[in-house]
């Protein structure tokens, strides 16, 4: 059986990592999980209990610590420097490296830019992030970008749309929320976070009708914004003038506040995609000052738009009074109009999921492990 090494870091990342490090474990190869130090995804293998999951700060250390030369590396394309990222550099020419995308053009023109990080196969959720990454790596070969759909969501196969209230009831129920008020989701990032919940907040004071409240901040936010950016989301916390803000900072599985959702907002969060798949209304804010910006910025300037509203499955709110119109459809219209209901329409074609994401990306690697273990050395890609 074959040894592996697989990599996570932030949520997104985890999420999608995950169910291919465990299919292989279920196939009988030997699959070290490897988080980073201080990540959301070292945090979410413990919650979960992922056997023999390690923490490491860099990709030396794993490298010191590994007896037996893997037969395979298998990384998230997470933000920032990520161990991940820099084992594809470390063991380049060793063993065939595989990079999964949780998210459209994640990283590809800033924290994945040097050719230094590329692996030997990209592989990614859809047709459309294909053409994304040749846009952006047109000098990789087509043939080693992988289109699998989403690992992360083969947990959401043959789902019951039926009993979605069931579950938001008992949700309810073990949160204590005793009102009969809509829930608001908010999905962090890192940079215009803040900016954004200021914005939801100042549309649902306008709007004047309670609500439960729920934030999630990105752990991105501790480390990588402004001193001003964390007073401006301390603020907004205590901003809400009708409702109450519900503090969830203790659990890192943001899953069942999707379900007990009335609707899900955020920039550009892999937990609004999430939301899409669970036929939820989505609002992506996204002002051209801030969180479009910060979208351009994230992505290099390689997409303008938020693919999520480019494929018609999240309102977009580009100005407060947009924010306030959105809101106002999603929760205060009964869900009795046209936008909303072409939004899930848009949402059921885009995610289907087939439950087998995860099983298909592990036959993949293996099969690529195989046919490639006869080339020795490994040429360098490219």
């Amino acid at each position: 059986m074959g040894f592996y090494l697989a990599f996570c870091k932030d949520t997104g990342g985890t999420e999608g990592v995950l169910p291919v490090a465990m299919q292989l474990r279920e196939l009988g190869h030997i699959v070290s999980v490897i988080a980073d130090e201080g990540s959301r995804g070292a945090q979410m293998c413990a919650d979960r209990g992922i056997d023999g999951f390690r923490i490491a700060q860099n990709a030396e250390e794993i490298r010191m610590w590994t007896k037996r030369k893997p037969d395979g590396i298998i990384t998230s394309m997470c933000g920032g420097d990520s161990v991940g990222r820099d084992s594809v550099a470390l063991w380049r020419d060793v063993c065939p490296t595989f990079a999964l995308q949780d998210a459209w053009g994640a990283r590809l023109l800033t924290d994945w830019k040097d050719p230094t990080y590329r692996p030997d196969y990209l592989i990614v959720n859809d047709e459309y992030g294909k053409r994304i990454v040749q846009k952006a790596w047109p000098e990789f070969q087509e043939n080693r970008i992988v289109v699998f759909g989403y690992p992360a969501l083969d947990r959401y196969y043959n789902f019951d749309f039926d009993v979605r209230q069931s579950i938001k009831k008992i949700l309810r129920g073990v949160l204590g929320l005793k009102e009969d008020w809509p829930v608001v989701l908010f999905a962090g990032g890192g940079a215009c976070t803040s900016y954004a919940f200021h914005e939801l907040v100042e549309a649902l004071n306008d709007i004047g009708k309670p609500v439960y409240l729920i934030p999630r901040p990105h752990p991105a936010m501790k480390k990588k914004v402004s001193p001003e950016e964390m007073s401006r989301w301390h603020k907004s916390l205590a901003d809400l003038r009708f409702g109450s803000v519900i503090d969830t900072s203790h659990d890192s599985q943001t899953s069942s506040y999707i379900f007990l959702s009335d609707v899900v907002c955020g920039m550009f969060s892999t937990v609004q995609v999430e939301a899409a798949v669970l036929r939820k209304t989505v609002i992506s804010i996204l002002y051209p000052e801030h969180g479009q910006a910060a979208y351009q910025q994230i992505t290099g300037g390689l997409m303008s738009e938020f693919p999520l509203v480019k494929l018609g499955c999240s309102l977009r709110a580009s100005s407060l009074p947009e924010l306030i119109s959105c809101l106002k459809l999603a929760i205060f219209t009964d869900g009795n109009s046209r936008d909303i209901d072409s939004v899930f329409c848009n949402q059921q074609i885009a995610f289907d999921t087939n439950g087998v994401n995860g099983m298909a990306v592990s036959s993949f690697i293996l099969s690529r492990v195989d046919a490639l273990k006869s080339v020795t050395p490994l040429k360098s890609r490219d």
